[in-house]
């Protein structure tokens, strides 16, 4: 992790006890610009940032597109998995090329159903593919892991390092404190109520979008917060056949796991600081880092909190 200019406590989280396809490669989802600099504050709470879903190019360790071959054939074929009704497998298994299409010598007579092709592009080895983050995982196989923590461009190495002693000594904790719904995800998290002198279940429920830069055409750009790490196996595999003039394609589109928790959880973890103070009322803690305004009353974002400023080389 990068160096930063303030030295932060652990989060509260600690403190609890106990598309379009061309050669086989993924289109981007949208144009990225060029990102050496680090995010400002200034950037994460106004117009020039957006919440966006995850796509691949976001991700570390993303699997790596074949370009598919071409071979000339002259056939009658009948697509019997399409794209409306694809052949749904579990992980990286293959179908058999019978259970895509069938196919018979070529013909004169046309018959509904039946389509000539002259060209085949892609086969079940190189199929054209398309790979997108799975919606409904947050974890790796094995759960949490300390390799899942990958530092995006926000101010926050302390609270990661804590995640990272968490995971290394007991990753359940983070999946017993994390709970999928439809696009969403519940975080329980704790705040201290100087009232009980006691911490507080304070749970934090998030969209399953990411923080990223805005492009001057409205779209997201770079990816701001930290790096959802790619499983190297799919979960799923959508596979079909289309064809298109005389060109028979053999397509499928992957779902990949991501270690989606760590932004999901750094990103409830700012949406917790605006509401309770970047450490939740915690007894011994400064009044700087448990404001949620600014010397002149302006309410800070979450990610302005968190942000301790990156130090510069």
């Amino acid at each position: 992790m990068q160096s930063y200019q303030q030295t932060k406590q652990s989060p509260a989280v600690s403190q609890q006890p106990a598309p379009q396809r061309s050669g086989g490669m993924q289109a981007p989802k949208n144009s990225r610009p060029q990102t050496g600099d680090p995010a400002t504050p200034s950037q994460m709470n106004g117009s020039d940032t957006q919440h966006s879903a995850l796509g691949m190019d976001d991700c570390s360790g993303a699997p790596e597109h074949q370009n598919p071959t071409s071979v000339s054939l002259e056939r009658d074929v009948q697509v019997l998995a399409s794209a409306q009704k694809p052949l749904k497998l579990t992980g990286a298994a293959r179908p058999a090329e019978a259970e895509l299409f069938s196919e018979r010598e070529a013909s004169d007579q046309s018959e509904p159903g039946w389509d000539y092709v002259d060209t085949q592009v892609g086969s079940l080895e190189q199929p054209f593919s398309l790979y997108e983050p799975d919606p409904n995982r947050m974890f790796l196989d094995g759960g949490p892991r300390p390799d899942d923590i990958q530092q995006g461009q926000i101010g926050d190495c302390y609270f990661l390092a804590a995640l990272t002693g968490i995971v290394g000594k007991d990753p359940s904790l983070i999946e017993k404190r994390m709970r999928m719904g439809s696009g969403t995800v519940t975080v329980e998290l704790y705040r201290y109520d100087s009232s009980q002198s006691a911490w507080v279940l304070a749970p934090i429920t998030v969209k399953n979008t990411l923080l990223h830069e805005k492009t001057s055409d409205g779209n997201a750009g770079a990816l701001l917060s930290a790096s959802p790490v790619a499983g190297q196996e799919p979960s799923q595999g959508s596979w079909y056949a289309d064809v298109a003039e005389t060109e028979l394609s053999i397509n499928a589109d992957f779902l990949v796991p991501t270690a989606l928790w760590v932004p999901l959880l750094e990103k409830a973890y700012a949406e917790y600081a605006e509401k309770y103070g970047q450490y939740g009322g915690a007894p011994g803690s400064s009044t700087y880092e448990n404001k949620t305004t600014d010397d002149q009353g302006n309410v800070l974002s979450g990610y302005e909190i968190l942000d301790g400023g990156i130090e510069e080389y």
